[in-house]
This record gives C-alpha cells, structure tokens and sequence, in this order.
C-alpha cells in the first residue's frame, strides 16, 4: 500500500515488490479528505461494520437475485444484462437484516432486490431501483 506520494511511498526500506507506476496518485495520503476515494469507502465501511449486530454477528446466507432481464425487462421497463456475475448474501442478526449485493460483471445487471442503499462502491443513501452496475457492490437495509 502506498500511504504516501513520496518516492518510498511511507515504506522506511525498500520494499521487495516494485510500486505501480501511478502509486502516487494512489497514496493514502493523497486520497484524504475524497469521499469518493476508496480509502473513504474503507473508512465508511469499518464504521457500518463497528455500528451493525448483523455484519459482526449475524447470520450469513445467500440470496438469489433472480434471472436478471437480458431482454430489457428491468424496472419499469428499463434495458438491463442478466444477473449472471452478481453475489449476494443476507446478513441478519435480531430484526436487522442487510442485504450485501456485488456485481462482478463488465455490464450493468438488473436483480430482484429492493431496499435502501446505505453504503455502496458507486451510491448510497438512497433507495435501491434494482439495477447494479458494472464493478457495482451495494449494502441494502429491507
């Protein structure tokens, strides 16, 4: 992990491993203060854990997202790709229940779950309109 934009990127010795070549503007450092960074996204996703009963305790089960719409047959007619390449899985502890849905795909997929996006890698806070993007993961509340 590069923590900073200087040459040794944080690291004291050299490390055995050579650096990206863009490993600067991926420092830690430089990411500070980017909500839309990853190290923000890390961040935010830490805190949901610390504060969740249902992502430090609960149960984990699969969900099924459904066939998907490969003929266009998203929500409210929209056009969308099949759910092949998307996982996801319940956790729930008590009367919480999340929903944690990633896309693996190089297309968008349309899935059978519905909820509020409280944390994702593209949106959050708001209400889930069943449509994952490419690369997409997303944490739903029922």
């Amino acid at each position: 992990i590069p923590w900073t934009a200087d040459d040794g990127h944080g690291w004291g010795t050299p490390t055995w491993l050579p650096f990206v070549t863009d490993a600067a503007a991926l420092a830690a450092d430089q990411q500070e203060g980017d909500e839309a960074s990853m190290l923000s996204l890390y961040r935010r996703l830490l805190a949901l854990r610390r504060s969740s009963d249902a992502l430090r305790a609960g149960s984990q089960n699969a969900v099924d997202v459904g066939a998907g719409a490969g003929d266009g047959g998203g929500p409210d007619g929209a056009g969308g790709g099949t759910a092949d390449h998307v996982v996801a899985w319940a956790r729930r502890f008590e009367a919480e229940e999340l929903i944690i849905a990633v896309n693996f795909g190089a297309t968008d997929a349309v899935v059978d779950l519905r909820g509020h996006v409280i944390e994702g890698s593209v949106r959050r806070d708001v209400a889930f309109d069943g449509c994952l993007a490419a690369d997409e993961a997303v944490i739903l509340r029922r």
